[in-house]
This record gives C-alpha cells, structure tokens and sequence, in this order.
C-alpha cells in the first residue's frame, strides 16, 4: 500500500522518511559529496516523506544535492 496507512488493525509500518535520513547520513559519512534523489510522483505521500528524509540528512551533513 501506497501512502499514508490508515488500516484500522495492528500493523508494521516502515518509516521512510527516518530511513531515508539514515540512507543519505550514510552516505556522506561515506565521503559522498554529490547526491541525487530519484523518486516518484510528489503527489505520493510516501515519496514526500522519503524526500523530506533525504533532505533533512544531506542539509544536517551540509551537502547540496
């Protein structure tokens, strides 16, 4: 399922944007320097967050993507 996740019953859900903060974290403490995001549609709640992640780490790490 796509997006937000309102299922009503018990659920493991992923945490895209806290892994996408990992993900670019990583990467720079890898010595990554010049990032892109490829992603999908923004209209996709899922991607939002992924990006907002992926964002977040790379201005914590202040990298420009």
């Amino acid at each position: 399922m796509i997006g937000r996740h309102r299922l009503g019953v018990d659920a493991l859900l992923p945490d895209n944007r806290g892994a996408a903060l990992a993900v670019a974290e990583h990467l720079v403490q890898l010595g990554h320097r010049e990032l892109a995001v490829i992603s999908g549609p923004e209209t996709l709640t899922t991607v939002q967050d992924r990006l907002g992640g992926a964002v977040g780490g790379f201005a914590r790490a202040r990298v420009h993507w």
